[in-house]
């Protein structure tokens, strides 16, 4: 069997740090309820099924106004 993948360009991110990965763990709870994973909402603008996988992409929208930054000190 032969693969080939190709990655798609991005901007690098720094790292996150030991201080940011505690600062989320701890406020895990007061996000939990809010954090995307049950309130988002998104429009699908193309589907494309392929033999083995399912291209999807969505329009998830500009991050709310309220969004904490965590990499702010």
């Amino acid at each position: 069997m032969l693969a080939r993948y190709t990655m798609i360009r991005h901007l690098k991110r720094r790292p996150l740090t030991w201080k940011v990965r505690g600062k989320l763990v701890r406020t895990s709870g007061r996000r939990y309820r809010l954090d995307g994973l049950n309130t988002l909402k998104y429009s699908l603008l193309s589907l494309h099924k392929h033999p083995l996988f399912t291209h999807l992409l969505l329009d998830v929208g500009t991050p709310p106004e309220n969004l904490v930054r965590l990499d702010a000190h």
